[in-house]
């Protein structure tokens, strides 16, 4: 009986090895977005198929024969991508035949985007593969199923665009423009603040267009005051009940204005 079992147990291996190998390529299938490398997905097997997704398929005109879902189901994990970029493939093992992938835009109406083909081998071992996706890919908003098949196992992945930043709206400037009056005794127009935070201010008037005095101080919560120097000929021609322009620039792009400020006597 002994010299039965070395055989066997030969044979045995055999088959697992052989077994092995028939699945290999499907063993381990990574998916990276070539344009944005950060963006890397592994792909995990759905079930045993022998084709992509075609487009009767897609459309529900014939059955579904493999396990794609149906429409507004779950494609699986999401890989980010963006018109015309460009995928890859990378296997653990060699496939015996070409992988084939279909791009499937899902939704009220299920439709091929893509394929089915098969993918461009771009290694000589058989272990690198790509595909370009189309320049205009307008359903990708609502998300895409990337529908895949590596040796008779069927692997999926949802194509979603990236997200897109919110807007955040402006914070209001942690000051504001409380007055503005005349003081003879020191030939400055006194521009009365009021503050929420420590802040280095410069104050800028202007009246009619032309810059008639610039000021800086640095402010604290509560009120503050920024003495403006005025020049001898404008200061001639200012009065009480006159307006000037006041902008405040706090280190935002965009100054605090208040337009038309109305002068008053210090």
């Amino acid at each position: 009986m002994r010299p039965r079992a070395a055989p066997l147990a030969l044979l045995l291996a055999l088959a697992i090895a052989l077994a092995g190998a028939s699945t290999a390529g499907a063993a381990v299938v990574v998916l990276q977005d070539l344009t944005h490398p950060a963006s890397v997905l592994e792909l995990p097997v759905a079930g045993a198929c022998d084709h992509a997704i075609t487009d009767e398929e897609s459309a529900g005109v014939v059955p579904l024969p493999c396990p794609w879902p149906a429409p507004g189901g779950d494609w699986g994990p999401p890989l980010t991508v963006r018109p015309g970029d460009t995928l890859q493939l990378s296997l653990g093992a060699p496939p015996a035949v070409a992988p084939q992938a279909s791009l499937v835009a899902f939704g009220a109406v299920r439709r091929l985007v893509l394929g089915p083909g098969e993918l461009t081998p771009t290694s000589p071992d058989g272990l690198t593969w790509t595909v370009t996706l189309p320049v205009t890919l307008d359903p990708l908003g609502g998300g895409l199923g990337f529908a895949l098949v590596v040796d008779g196992s069927a692997l999926m992945a949802t194509l979603v665009p990236p997200r897109q930043p919110v807007a955040r709206p402006p914070l209001p400037p942690p000051l504001a423009f409380a007055g503005a009056a005349l003081n003879r005794a020191r030939r400055t127009i006194d521009v009365r603040l009021r503050s929420i935070a420590d802040v280095a201010v410069s104050v800028v008037l202007t009246r009619a267009g032309t810059r008639i005095g610039h000021g800086s101080a640095a402010v604290h919560p509560g009120r503050s005051l920024v003495h403006v120097p005025i020049g001898p000929r404008t200061w001639h021609r200012l009065s009480p009940g006159l307006h000037v322009d006041v902008r405040l620039f706090y280190g935002s792009p965009d100054p605090a204005t208040t337009l038309g400020a109305l002068l008053h006597r210090a």
